[in-house]
């Protein structure tokens, strides 16, 4: 490159990331490089939400088509898949669920499953959502391991359980039920307002949370607390939970908009 000639913007993010980002991105164009030249699907291990967007700056470099899948609608952690020009959509055994059952009557955690499964030796990676429902719990998970994880998972804490892997066909997941809803007048629909709202913090660390990256809205990593919400966008504050705008009522006499917010 000429003395003064200016880089691509992506190029300028790059040297800002850390090694462990650095070796996401060159995997991501490993499997997108292997699609191309070998015609076949591959993919990534499971990205969280932050890796997901990274990966976004990366993809569309290349001539295959690409899905972030997640094995059911509204998935957090997902597996980016390439697809060559025969598939019209991700196969069906890139990922597969195994699904849990206590035999006690204990309430298990989410982070109590999660605990237990990588005190079995398997990595983060491979383990997409883990979901808590009524008849028992189901960890989205790379197909590799599902066995080993059915064969070594016989307890978690003090309560024994049994596994079972199963497509994702039957999964039977219930639809999220908001935990509260609220209706608040603001001046505009900015992010950091928004989640000053709808997380009860102010609006100091709303904003402190979205220029570390710790909020996303509808998937995607937003670092501009100034940038405008449309209705019925959602959002996800990483330690603190999910809200979606529900719609507006009006606007106020004071010249607000009334929005409906739902928390989860």
């Amino acid at each position: 490159m000429k003395s003064g000639a200016k880089r691509p913007a992506f190029s300028l993010e790059i040297e800002k990331m850390d090694k462990d980002e650095k070796i996401l991105l060159a995997s991501v164009e490993d499997k997108a490089k292997r699609c191309e030249q070998k015609n076949i699907p591959a993919s990534t291990r499971f990205l969280d939400m932050h890796e997901q967007s990274l990966a976004e700056g990366v993809v569309n470099r290349f001539a295959c088509r690409h899905v972030f899948w997640g094995g059911f609608d509204d998935a957090e952690r997902k597996i980016l898949v390439f697809l060559p020009d025969y598939l019209e959509s991700v196969p069906e055994d890139a990922l597969c669920a195994v699904h849990i059952t206590s035999r006690g009557a204990a309430k298990l955690t989410h982070r109590d499953y999660l605990g237990s499964a990588l005190g079995c030796g398997i990595k983060r990676e491979q383990i997409g959502d883990i979901l808590v429902e009524n008849d028992g719990t189901y960890a989205i998970v790379i197909p590799d391991i599902a066995d080993f994880l059915c064969s070594n998972l016989i307890k978690i804490g003090r309560e024994h359980v049994s596994c079972e892997a199963v497509s994702l066909s039957d999964l039977s997941i219930a639809p999220a039920e908001p935990a509260s809803e609220l209706h608040v007048s603001v001046s505009s629909l900015r992010l950091d307002k928004m989640v000053a709202e709808a997380f009860k913090v102010s609006r100091t660390d709303a904003s402190g949370a979205v220029l570390s990256g710790r909020v996303f809205v509808n998937g995607k990593e937003i670092l501009k607390p100034d940038f405008i919400l449309s209705p019925f966008d959602k959002i996800t504050f990483r330690g603190k939970g999910k809200a979606k705008l529900n719609g507006t009522e009006g606007v106020s006499k004071k010249g607000k908009t009334r929005v409906v917010i739902l928390k989860y």
